[in-house]
């Protein structure tokens, strides 16, 4: 990990946060606004868009009701200290959304149905409450800061890629009011927020060809920032997304990713032989099998500048498992990722510890030894956290060569 020395040498490090684990502040987000917007158009199964607009209307989350408004059903879930201890402080959405068209395994739980198969993870109530609280321990671990890249202003139209529950397109919207704020998910699984006008939510795959378009004159819409958060599991080919962002932003725009390295470390290679490192060695090769590369985050440098962006920029921090350290920001962002661990392990590794062979009492014991064994502080186990962001140059910048590049790749 020589990056991780790289960059805590960058003279930003002070703005944006350093890649020590011990200097990350405490987030504390936002209320959640009111429930109840009007979602986005979708793409449907085969590709096309719908004009149509979907509204649910979200009421108690601990009430069990469900509507059937626009084609989509709301299922209001128990309350979330079921998935969590209820001491862990956080601020989620506060509704569970689950689309009619989400299919279930043997695991007993629900996955998307639009584009079946090509994500791992599931949707479904206890999977959005890990994804609202794994917000906040990637906020904590790297600083604080929902976008590292150091844009000047706020820019005008915003893409979120694989949105989730859309936590992050949702805060992100409040605090820059003149941007236009888009996440897309293979699931539509994102609240309805009538007092956030300038975010919206629309099922896609960021796989496909992008076919936004400005509300004002019909144009092709031009993003500003593109933002990608624990994407590693979900993209056959990275670089197709890359290209995607790159062919669809404005220059001077940037892409930014965070996301989660899988390969455990810690002081002295106490990790080793632990069952959290047997776990994501495991689901590592289960997701091989299907030719996913769980590391990917070492390569986003590379492939960024090989798309084409440039002012390329790596930050690693470090996010700790278990309450370890003795920072008490870092024991606390320990707490947050153990309980991310543990209490999701089941539901995100299903799919891809069957991939890798085993069977569902092999499954069932591996996650068992692991929430026994995670927790142990002796181990000090920490995770790299991955942020990497990367600016589209303008067309001055791409100098003459490029101009004749791009000149003769139209000629027949």
């Amino acid at each position: 990990m020589d990056s991780t020395t790289d960059a805590s040498k960058t003279s930003s490090s002070k703005k944006h946060g350093d890649n020590s684990a011990n200097d990350a502040p405490l987030l504390s987000p936002p209320p959640p606004p009111p429930p109840g917007a009007v979602l986005a158009p979708e793409r449907s199964q085969d590709g096309a868009v719908s004009g149509e607009r979907d509204s649910d209307r979200l009421k108690d989350r601990h009430s069990v009701s469900s509507s059937t408004s626009g084609g989509s059903i709301s299922v209001h879930s128990q309350p979330t200290s079921i998935l969590m201890p209820a001491e862990v402080p956080r601020e989620p959405t506060g509704s569970t959304i689950v689309e009619p068209d989400s299919v279930f395994d043997d695991s007993g739980r629900s996955f998307h149905g639009y584009k079946e198969g090509k994500y791992f993870l599931p949707n479904d109530a206890a999977e959005q409450d890990r994804l609202d609280l794994q917000h906040a321990m990637l906020m904590m671990a790297t600083g604080g800061i929902l976008a590292h890249a150091p844009m000047d202003h706020d820019p005008e139209y915003v893409m979120d890629v694989a949105t989730g529950t859309g936590i992050w397109a949702i805060q992100f919207a409040q605090e820059h009011p003149g941007s236009h704020v888009i996440g897309t998910d293979l699931s539509k699984i994102q609240p309805a927020l009538p007092m956030v006008q300038n975010c919206e939510f629309v099922k896609d795959d960021a796989e496909e060809e992008w076919l936004y378009r400005t509300p004002q004159t019909g144009n092709k819409m031009l993003f500003d920032y593109v933002h990608l958060r624990m994407v590693f599991t979900c993209f056959a080919d990275n670089q197709v997304v890359m290209r995607h962002a790159f062919d669809n932003m404005r220059p001077g725009g940037w892409i930014e990713y965070c996301d989660l390295y899988i390969d455990p470390m810690s002081r002295k290679g106490r990790h080793e032989g632990s069952t959290v490192q047997k776990f994501w060695a495991t689901f590592r090769q289960g997701m091989s099998k299907i030719g996913r590369d769980m590391l990917c985050p070492r390569n986003y440098k590379t492939w960024l500048a090989e798309v084409g962006f440039v002012d390329i920029k790596e930050q690693i921090f470090r996010c700790p498992l278990a309450d370890w350290p003795q920072d008490p920001v870092q024991k606390k962002l320990g707490q947050y990722a153990l309980v991310n661990l543990t209490e999701g392990a089941r539901g995100f590794s299903w799919k891809a510890l069957g991939f890798a062979g085993l069977g569902a009492e092999e499954k069932e014991s591996l996650i068992a030894e692991l929430r026994r064994d995670a927790g142990d502080p002796s181990l000090e186990i920490f995770h790299p956290v991955y942020v990497v962001y990367a600016r589209k140059p303008h067309d001055w910048e791409v100098g003459t060569k490029g101009e004749e590049d791009s000149r003769g790749s139209g000629q027949k």
